[in-house]
């Protein structure tokens, strides 16, 4: 990795040394992300839904969606264990050639 990564440009051999430095880079550096999901909507159609549960498309052949913006209402927590979630349930029902109805979702989704 020491051959193809390299140093930080404001990280400094003297900044590591000293505590006060090095806290002050940290708080200069870190930031917050936010993790957007909900924007294809996993839901029926007439509830606002862009993708049924095996995350096909409405209304356009062969598409389908596996990530965060299936999920219909946003986590709690951390989107990362739902995605991964999503998207296996997803995967598996491409895989296993299952297809669910829109009609089969639940009108409160």
């Amino acid at each position: 990795m020491q051959k193809v990564v390299e140093k930080p440009l404001t990280l400094t051999s003297a900044v590591v040394s000293d505590d006060k430095l090095l806290d002050e880079w940290i708080q200069s550096q870190y930031s917050s992300t936010y993790h957007f999901s909900g924007t294809c909507r996993m839901a029926a159609p007439h509830n606002g839904g862009v993708v049924d549960q095996s995350g096909k498309v409405y209304g356009v052949q062969g598409l389908r969606i596996a990530d965060a913006s299936v999920i219909p209402t946003i986590p709690a927590s951390n989107t990362m264990w739902t995605t991964m979630m999503f998207a296996e349930r997803i995967g598996c029902s491409v895989r296993d050639s299952i297809d669910v109805q829109a009609a089969a979702l639940p009108s409160r989704i």
